[in-house]
């Protein structure tokens, strides 16, 4: 492909040597006319002449405008071009950046956070592109308060009323995201605006509401008011956190915050004042697991794994038996630990099925004790939970696969079944899952030297439903046998 760079000089170079055979009268009354519909360029003669460049970013703000026109609602459809249109006016502050003009930047971006505001009321933004604009915007924001070096103050007070007051948590994050531009003397002025607020929340205990409907949410006061009080250290952010211990989570974080600052006996202590409390429904079983590995990071292992297998008793299931068995190696009571939690497993109720063959049900059954046998390796003890006590769907698959290495006909048998249970939900989704299924079934039953009696079988089940041509289509696709 040829080059256009030498055209492009050439013309320059034409270009150029006309301008300079110009009375400079008249370069000086096209620079006037070119300024008026570039403020980038005015700001540059201004600067010129020794005076302050100031930006007219009039006509920005009114393609903004003209961009964020609705005619009533954007839908779904629509707003991936309507957003990139948007955003494509909103582009020009990169240009306002990269020419020195940060104030105006700053202008323009918050011109358009409120435009996306009042967007997000008429937009449907299910893919979060909107959304994403507000966030980059935001970020955008803080860069260019950097630059224009405003007045810390006026900055502060600014972003609290917005943070305070948005419906969309617009710079809700800003004592963090600007604190470069707040400064120390920002976001003293910032955390000023805030503690007025704050100090209206009332405390509240285990199972206390905040019954507050007006803004500032607590919500939002409160994510403010950590992030400014970070920056004296864990105890100004407890104090925080302390305001409200209306749940066991409240306590998990004040104690998540101690424990990163190295001091885990006072974590346990406020996780053991959570566990006397009463907040209702089911207990926040982070608060145990907490403790339990706060425990064992001070030592104390083996107090650390009795906490882990009451957690395993009282919710057992693959995930926990596997904390268990972390905790227990460690402290070297793991084959006791284990024969316990499998007496605990295999006391668990059996799914309902017919006695005269395996539960292939959907009930929860001996899911567990299965998986946990099979992540052993142990496929043998495996099998035979899942045929007493029966088990998922998906974990019949896993054992029923796993003992098709060594037994294909029992692996064909579990298949058949569940495929056959999967056409009962009659939609074209079932089908395929069944097709899928029975499929399986089927190399497994040539892997047992059964063809005949899976072909056979799946021609009379064809048969059966004769009437449901998508069932046959299915059928067809996976290259299923058919009468001859």
């Amino acid at each position: 492909m040829t080059s256009r760079t030498p055209k492009r000089k050439k013309s320059d170079d034409a270009l150029r040597a006309h301008l300079l055979a110009q009375p400079i009268e008249w370069l000086v009354d096209q620079l006037l006319t070119a300024s008026q519909a570039a403020p980038m360029l005015r700001a540059r003669l201004d600067a010129g002449v020794g005076e302050s460049p100031v930006v007219d970013t009039g006509n920005i703000l009114r393609r903004l405008d003209k961009a964020a026109e609705v005619g009533g609602y954007v839908h779904y459809r629509d707003a991936p071009t309507f957003v990139n249109r948007f955003q494509s006016e909103l582009d020009a502050v990169d240009d306002l950046l990269a020419a020195g003009f940060a104030a105006a930047a700053v202008e323009v971006l918050e011109h358009a956070i409120h435009l996306i505001e009042n967007l997000l009321e008429s937009v449907d933004d299910s893919d979060g592109e909107l959304g994403g604009t507000l966030a980059q915007a935001q970020l955008t924001h803080a860069e260019a308060c950097e630059q224009a070096n405003l007045d810390p103050a006026e900055l502060a007070a600014r972003l609290a009323s917005w943070a305070l007051h948005s419906d969309w948590e617009v710079f809700l994050e800003s004592p963090t995201t600007h604190a470069e531009a707040l400064g120390a003397e920002g976001l003293d002025t910032f955390e000023a605006v805030v503690d007025e607020h704050f100090a209206q929340l009332p405390q509240l205990r285990a199972g206390e509401d905040d019954e507050r409907s007006q803004k500032p949410s607590r919500f939002t006061i409160t994510e403010l008011k950590k992030q400014l009080a970070s920056r004296r250290g864990a105890d100004a952010l407890v104090e925080v956190l302390s305001r409200d211990l209306s749940i066991g989570y409240r306590y998990l974080g004040i104690a998540t915050v101690l424990a990163d600052d190295g001091r885990e006996e006072e974590a346990l202590q406020w996780l053991d004042r959570a566990q006397g409390q009463e907040f209702g429904g089911h207990p926040d079983t982070r608060l145990r697991d907490f403790a339990a590995d706060l425990h064992r990071r001070t030592g104390h292992v083996d107090l650390a794994t009795q906490l882990v297998a009451d957690r395993f008793a009282a919710f057992p299931t693959v995930s926990t038996f596997d904390r268990l068995r972390d905790f227990a190696t460690t402290s070297g009571d793991w084959p006791a630990r284990r024969d316990a939690a499998l007496r605990v497993l295999r006391s668990q109720p059996v799914a309902a099925g017919p006695a005269h063959r395996p539960a292939y049900g959907s009930g929860y059954g001996h899911s567990v004790l299965v998986e946990v046998l099979l992540d052993e390796d142990d496929v043998e003890s495996a099998w035979q939970a899942a045929e007493h006590g029966g088990c998922s769907h998906e974990v019949w698959e896993k054992v029923a696969t796993a003992r098709g290495v060594l037994h294909p006909g029992d692996a064909m048998s579990v298949f058949q079944r569940l495929g056959e249970r999967a056409l009962e939900g009659g939609n074209r989704s079932g089908y395929q899952r069944g097709a899928v299924l029975i499929e399986r079934a089927h190399r497994f039953a040539a892997a047992a030297d059964l063809t005949p009696i899976s072909a056979a079988w799946i021609v009379a089940l064809r048969e059966a439903n004769r009437r449901r041509p998508a069932l046959q289509n299915e059928f067809d696709r996976r290259k299923l046998p058919r009468a001859r």
